[in-house]
């Protein structure tokens, strides 16, 4: 899983939304008195003005649960424990026997044949995320976290798994130095 550390994932826009508040004003005179029309009314007009808000959304996505299949009926889960990173079900690559994988299988068999011509096993990863989102208006808050419903990701690969054997062709006595 290149590029992704089993971290929580967030996601912050902007949107800037822009509108006209409008009101009826009454038209008046230079000394502050309203005009009036010819049947004794104020005359009036509309004053309006361009207001813009900024709404913030806030999103956040965590891995909730990671659920290996191996190609061989096998397969292997990891449930993350809440709302953090959650680096034990992506496995680590092998750099030393000391420090194993969490994610780890033995193939019993090998590939040969598996999935047809393809001969090798198809390896899925299956992700399933949390998330939850907020907003606010002008910076002042216009809600807590509030859920989304659940999504799962997924991923394949072929995998080929064969193996190495030693045969013995022919004996030598163990008197004899070349054989």
């Amino acid at each position: 899983m290149e590029g992704y550390d089993g971290a929580v994932l967030p996601l912050t826009d902007n949107l800037t939304v822009t509108h006209q508040e409008c009101h009826t004003a009454v038209e008046r005179n230079a000394g502050g008195l309203a005009v009036l029309d010819g049947t004794g009314a104020p005359t009036t007009r509309q004053e309006c003005r361009t207001l813009s808000d900024t709404v913030t959304v806030q999103v956040r996505a965590w891995p909730r649960s990671f659920q290996w299949s191996f190609g061989d009926d096998q397969s292997q889960s990891v449930r993350c424990a809440d709302l953090s990173a959650c680096t034990e079900g992506l496995g680590l690559p092998f750099s030393d026997v000391q420090r194993p994988s969490p994610i780890a299988h033995a193939y019993r068999w090998s590939s040969l044949n598996a999935n047809g011509s393809a001969d090798a096993y198809s390896v899925g990863l299956a992700i399933t995320f949390g998330a939850e989102y907020r907003f606010s208006v002008n910076g002042r808050s216009g809600s807590g976290w509030q859920g989304l419903g659940e999504r799962e990701l997924g991923w394949s690969t072929a995998h080929k798994v064969q193996e190495a054997q030693a045969v013995l062709v022919r004996a030598c006595p163990v008197t004899v130095a070349h054989c």
